[in-house]
């Protein structure tokens, strides 16, 4: 008798936004995975930058100190130690601290492990 007069949408409205924001990831992940199945097998000893993604807002890793990736067709390196780099690369009001321009050589370098973050970092330091 109970469950007759049960309103699922009333009993516990934060499982309905949960349940959207679960459904936007899902559709985000369905849509990475469409792109990932229609690209081309990388050569071997061939690195791919990857494309920068913004925060969903989840607690979670992201960006770490030293990642690359690819932006607006750049390549950039993460400058923030200790903290968690969520801002969008090249953007007004994000400056040199968080993301650092780099060349697509230092990109693929640093992700092959040819090249170290701090060596790559150190050295636009000098440019500046």
């Amino acid at each position: 008798m109970i469950t007759s007069y049960l309103n699922p949408g009333t009993e516990a409205p934060e499982e309905a936004e949960r349940y959207k924001r679960l459904e936007g990831r899902v559709a985000v992940l369905e849509e990475k995975v469409k792109k990932l199945e229609g690209a081309p097998e990388p050569e071997p000893g061939e690195v791919t930058v990857p494309a920068w993604e913004p925060w969903d807002g989840i607690a979670q890793e992201w960006y770490s100190y030293g990642d690359v990736v690819e932006h607006n067709t750049k390549y950039w390196i993460n400058a923030l130690k200790d903290i968690m780099n969520t801002w969008e690369p090249g953007t007004m009001g994000v400056d040199e601290r968080f993301w650092k321009e780099i060349t697509k050589e230092q990109a693929e370098g640093i992700l092959k492990g040819e090249l170290e973050a701090d060596e790559v970092i150190e050295q636009k330091e000098l440019l500046i």
